[in-house]
């Protein structure tokens, strides 16, 4: 079985290069049958990140990631056992690098020694293929929305870089909501070298009327981050180009942030925006400071580039205002205080960056009832400085947890 499941590798990757879209479910179920597996499924996690939904229109059911086996494949990374009438049903987390794309389901009748690490290689490879094949179809992105999406948002999900980035020294991990109705809310990233880069902003108005601001703003930093140009020159060009090409006063609010991976020292330039939040040993230690200079587009001078040494794993939130301040209509907003409670609830639970953001979208979610006024974006930087890898030494099979 190791030989056939070896060769069916090579196989796959062989005739990659050609493989169509939509084969991509066939290929799933072929390295299903070199495993021993059978009922084999893919699935996407939506937009939303609550549910996990049939990859190309498969018949099998979607579930709730809050509730079901597969959904703690998802939450925790771990390979997930449940008993089933023809042996184990295994649910593996689709993971590309550290970006969550979703699950695959099979059955097996047992679970052998080679196993673990058999069903976890072929789900990077099926993840591989999602994510590359992903860029020359809509089939996945449309199997990955459970309701229509506003022309804004879709040009703006377009705008975003994956959700997460995680290596041995640095996490990076985001989420914008309402997923399927932003408009104004961007984020960016970029690890060179020795330095990782994020900008988080937000965009006057709302709808298509802010997605043009946050389309200049973010590719104006992203043309300064590739000249080598310092915090206050991305600033600076920023607000240039948005004094430039809108008649109507128009600005973004920002942070302009630059870490540096080696030894942990941040430098962050506000324009407008939010405190970020310290969170160290699971707990918010306090706002990090910066007197604010005024929002890209207003045409002035910055006032202040703060800096501050994070130690080993600790962690930053940056957000936009619609967390704290948006609200159902006549309702109470979500509040500072609320936030540093959800991101201790959260981060005391022991979840990585990507699972902690989600989790504390989630908790805004559901102050607001979904009536949002504002749309809201989380990013979440954990500096690891290298101390241990991100990766298990071995891939684990856990037995599904109560729920």
């Amino acid at each position: 079985m190791a030989e056939d499941f070896r060769e069916m590798l090579a196989q796959a990757l062989r005739e990659s290069h050609l493989l169509h879209p939509g084969a991509v479910a066939d290929l799933a179920q072929q390295a299903g049958q070199a495993i021993g597996a059978r009922d084999y499924v893919v699935h996407l996690v939506d937009f939303d990140q609550n549910v996990l939904v049939p990859l190309l229109g498969d018949h099998s059911e979607a579930y709730d990631v809050d509730t079901s086996a597969a959904g703690q494949a998802f939450t925790s990374g771990e390979v997930i056992d449940v008993p089933h009438e023809q042996g184990r049903q295994l649910w593996v987390p689709l993971i590309d690098g550290a970006e969550r794309l979703g699950v695959i389901g099979l059955v097996v009748e047992e679970i052998n020694d080679d196993l673990p690490a058999q069903v976890m290689t072929l789900a990077s490879l099926m993840a591989e293929f999602i994510v590359t094949k992903g860029q020359y179809t809509d089939a996945y992105a449309v199997a990955a929305r459970r309701q229509d999406m506003t022309l804004a948002a879709e040009m703006q999900w377009r705008l975003l870089p994956p959700l997460t980035c995680t290596t041995r020294r640095v996490a990076i991990a985001a989420i914008v909501e309402p997923a399927y109705d932003l408009g104004g809310d961007v984020f960016d990233y970029a690890v060179n070298d020795d330095i990782a880069h994020l900008v988080i902003a937000d965009a006057i108005g709302h709808g298509l009327t802010a997605v043009w601001p946050a389309t200049l703003a973010l590719g104006s930093i992203r043309h300064s981050r590739r000249r080598n140009l310092d915090l206050p020159g991305m600033y600076n060009a920023a607000s240039e180009v948005l004094s430039e090409h809108f008649a109507e006063p128009t600005f973004v609010t920002a942070h302009l942030v630059e870490l540096n991976i080696a030894n942990g020292r941040l430098c962050w330039l506000n324009a407008g925006h939010p405190s970020p939040l310290l969170v160290r040993s699971g707990t918010v230690v306090g706002e990090l400071q910066c007197r604010p200079s005024p929002p890209l587009g207003i045409g002035s001078e910055v006032t202040e580039v703060a800096e501050v040494t994070l130690e080993p794993w600790d962690r930053v939130l940056f957000f936009t205002d619609g967390v704290v301040e948006g609200h159902r209509r006549g309702g109470q907003t979500f509040g500072d205080e609320r936030l540093v409670q959800a991101v201790n609830d959260a981060s005391l639970d022991g979840h990585g960056p990507a699972e902690t953001v989600r989790r504390l979208a989630k908790a805004v979610l559901a102050h607001h009832a979904h009536g949002l006024t504002d749309d809201f974006t989380l990013v979440m930087v954990e500096y690891r400085a290298g101390e241990a890898s991100p990766v298990p030494d071995a891939v684990r099979i856990v037995e599904q947890r109560t729920l």
